[in-house]
């Protein structure tokens, strides 16, 4: 059921998730992003506000900080996850893989090198004070308005 919560969450979540990519695009190799970075980003940021912190507003701002903790993490599981799957389907189309087991595993390798690559201090505090803020401003709608 939509309420002011959900929609705060999934707003500051979204925008969360492209402040993220719009920093994140530098470091991408030759600086040249996917076609899907901006979108992907936009679109996992407002699902996972929606769904996880929007959901658990009202238990309290320390609750609130943890649910915004919580989604942040959810929506850079999900970036990782869905880029890795993409490259690895590229490579199992160029036939690179011995067997689906062996893609399979690699998905998560993947994901760790694309970890390393964005392992950088301006990307982590954007995402802290992210979490922090739109945990807040969630858990402070959901006790206003609901």
């Amino acid at each position: 059921m939509p309420t002011a919560a959900r929609l705060t969450a999934a707003i500051m979540f979204g925008a969360l998730s492209l402040a993220f990519a719009y920093m994140a695009s530098p470091y991408f190799p030759e600086a040249r992003e996917p076609y899907y970075w901006y979108p992907l980003c936009g679109a996992l940021g407002v699902v996972c506000g929606w769904v996880i912190s929007g959901t658990r507003a009202g238990r309290g701002y320390v609750a609130g900080v943890g649910n915004g903790i919580t989604s942040t993490i959810a929506i850079i599981f999900w970036i990782y996850f869905l880029m890795s799957f993409a490259d690895m389907i590229k490579k199992s189309l160029r036939k690179s893989y011995d067997g689906p087991i062996e893609a399979l595993i690699n998905v998560f390798q993947i994901m760790l090198d694309w970890l390393a690559l964005f392992a950088v201090p301006q990307l982590g505090i954007l995402l802290a004070a992210g979490a922090l803020v739109g945990g807040l401003v969630t858990e402070f709608v959901g006790r206003r308005l609901t």
